[in-house]
């Protein structure tokens, strides 16, 4: 049965939102081999803030070799050992790697990952397996990358919020890679890119000689929030990408499926400076758009003020409007970028494996709907999905309940035991209406979530999951 709450929506305001983000749920068009606008990404590498101690920008480490262009992707270039900020009992080494990838048009890119190898042997049935943690990045700025925030604790609140939930797979024997999947210039929210990195990542930790792994590795993937973006892409992109790779499963949550529906959610509430972070990626990733000549001179201080933010910085421009920083009004619907955002958008090509989607109802930053709709797009291509709806919760906390449901799907993937699809009820429900955005100053502040928040990931937050989630039938 699909896994959810029963609970009342009479009296919900239903927003245009809804009807935007439900049409064209009958058909999931072929995603076009390349974007619609330009032919090159600006891979140049982001800059740090001022003031970071041993950018990586500046570290001859990750520089490009002359060949990049003649390995193979997911080729390991080179390999460093890592010193966690946070060690920790379950691992047993740690890596920095560097690996051939494409960036979103196809070009040859370096990017960068940490391996983490478990003190705890595989004692599961098979081969021991590999997860691919995507860290929710959320960030333009090169300090704020998981492998450096990995080693400097207070970079990225992001990931060390999630760090103990990695550590409880460690615990299993279960090997861990975590690409640094935005790219060397920090391609935020941009899924091609993104895709490229978490697939080449997997196939580069299969190469890198101390994991001991190869191609028949058993892997599943696992993301929240921008985590769980790239985690689609990777997904939807195994198929046609990377086939050679042995993938059971992924896991995904408080999904940003539809770039544009997320984007007008969050336009003018407390949370809009994420998305205003995504216009500094935007432009790196399709230059040929012209998003710098789309701002105003307010718009241009944003982009110089962020060049090399982390997603901290986002808290500066709470309320603010897009139009604010643009020379015409609707930036998200002009044709140019809506028609880039539409081509970044998940649900175009469902994925062969098992999904495990979960969300949160009255999310804040990332709306309901257009994941209800990713799911059912997913669904009707084939894909086998079980989807968690949690009614009641903040974003952050999405990630913490759901976290016992997403281990044991992770567990049953690499047991093969048999996937139970709900199906058949996510395609029979229909719509749900949108909890409005907050867009009022008038609202009582809120902790950014996507800010350091490890208390909600961890044991109380585990155990608070557990109760909830132990009242509704166990799906493998």
């Amino acid at each position: 049965m699909l896994r959810r709450f029963t609970f009342p929506v009479r009296g919900l305001a239903v927003l245009p939102l809804v009807a935007a983000a439900s049409a064209g749920l009958l058909a999931a068009p072929a995603r076009a081999d390349t974007p619609p606008y330009g032919t090159s990404s600006n891979d140049t590498p982001a800059p740090c803030a001022v003031g970071i101690v041993n950018c990586p920008t500046q570290d001859a480490f990750f520089s490009p070799p002359s060949n990049l262009g003649t390995l193979a992707d997911g080729a390991v270039v080179g390999s460093r050992s890592a010193t966690l900020a946070t060690p920790t009992p379950s691992v047993k080494a740690a890596y920095t790697i560097t690996y051939r990838s494409e960036d979103s048009f196809g070009a040859p890119v370096l990017d960068s990952g940490t391996i983490l190898l478990p003190t705890t042997p595989w004692a599961g049935t098979g081969a021991q397996p590999l997860v691919s943690w995507q860290f929710p990045e959320d960030s333009v700025g090169a300090q704020c990358r998981p492998s450096y925030a990995l080693e400097h604790t207070g970079t990225n609140g992001n990931v060390d919020a999630e760090q103990g939930l990695v550590h409880s797979l460690l615990a299993q024997g279960i090997i861990v890679v975590a690409p640094d999947f935005q790219g060397p210039a920090e391609m935020y929210e941009v899924g091609p890119q993104s895709g490229h990195a978490v697939l080449d990542g997997i196939r580069a930790a299969e190469n890198f000689t101390p994991t001991g792994l190869s191609r028949s590795t058993p892997v599943a993937l696992n993301g929240y929030s921008g985590g769980a973006y790239a985690t689609g892409w990777g997904a939807e992109l195994a198929k046609s990408y990377a086939s050679d790779l042995t993938i059971v499963g992924a896991a995904m949550g408080g999904t940003p499926a539809d770039q544009a529906v997320t984007g007008h959610y969050l336009d003018g509430t407390v949370f809009s400076g994420l998305a205003l972070l995504t216009t500094i990626a935007l432009d790196r990733a399709y230059p040929a758009l012209g998003v710098y000549d789309d701002l105003n001179d307010t718009g241009k201080q944003l982009f110089a003020d962020n060049q090399g933010s982390c997603v901290g910085a986002a808290t500066k421009y709470a309320f603010a409007r897009f139009d604010t920083y643009t020379t015409a009004p609707n930036f998200i619907d002009s044709p140019a970028i809506a028609a880039t955002l539409a081509h970044d958008d998940l649900g175009q090509a469902p994925p062969t494996f098992p999904v495990l989607n979960y969300h949160v109802y009255n999310d804040e930053i990332v709306p309901y709907n257009q994941d209800q709709v990713l799911v059912k797009k997913y669904c009707q291509g084939g894909t086998p999905v079980d989807h968690i709806r949690i009614p009641a919760a903040d974003h952050v906390s999405g990630e913490a309940i759901a976290a016992p449901s997403v281990l044991a799907f992770l567990q049953a993937r690499f047991q093969g035991t048999a996937f139970v699809s709900a199906c058949q009820e996510i395609e029979a429900e229909p719509p749900l209406p949108q909890i409005p955005s907050i867009t009022t100053p008038a609202t009582p502040n809120r902790v950014l979530p996507e800010a350091p928040a490890p208390v909600l990931l961890g044991v109380a937050g585990l155990a608070a999951g557990a109760l909830v989630l132990r009242r509704r039938r166990t799906r493998p």
